[in-house]
């Protein structure tokens, strides 16, 4: 994936991060959506996303991966941006209820699959990267006739059979 379409998913997550934040907010029933408490809570959130995205490099998909790879390894993602979220609330005694921070997560996942999933079908449907790698199998036997029907059922791993010697 080229370094520009990792910017645009950085840039796209942060602001549907930000956005949901800012919703919870005013859903929370807040008169004014910036203030010092969302502030800090838009701060923390978009610095530790920067610092996990260092870390873990999430934005690394490429045409080979299948829907279920990509959400398995973006829940991952998720899940550990909210640890980090829940421990701004434990160590530093903010006072976000539990349902703010369930809510910005129930307005953020949604945001951030379909964004991910249609960006990767609009990828794989308009670039003309061929994603296969051809393989042979040596030998006949059960396994050889298990390792080809495995991959003839899920092509979208990227491989394609060629021969059997």
């Amino acid at each position: 994936m080229s370094t520009f379409i990792k910017i645009l998913f950085f840039i796209a997550d942060l602001l549907f991060l930000n956005a949901a934040i800012l919703i919870s907010f005013k859903w929370m029933g807040a008169t004014e959506i910036i203030t010092s408490d969302s502030s800090y809570l838009l701060i923390f959130s978009d610095i530790a996303w920067f610092f996990l995205v260092l870390v873990s490099n999430p934005y690394n998909i490429n045409k080979g991966w299948s829907v279920i790879k990509i959400i398995k390894s973006q829940t991952i993602f998720i899940f550990i941006h909210l640890l980090v979220i829940a421990s701004l609330v434990l160590f530093f005694k903010k006072e976000y209820s539990l349902f703010q921070i369930i809510l910005i997560y129930l307005l953020f996942i949604p945001l951030f699959f379909s964004w991910k999933i249609l960006s990767y079908y609009l990828r794989k449907v308009f670039t003309s990267e061929v994603p296969f790698k051809n393989y042979i199998i040596i030998g006949k036997n059960e396994t050889s006739a298990e390792l080809r029907k495995y991959y003839m059922l899920n092509p979208e791993l990227g491989y394609r059979f060629s021969a059997l010697f």
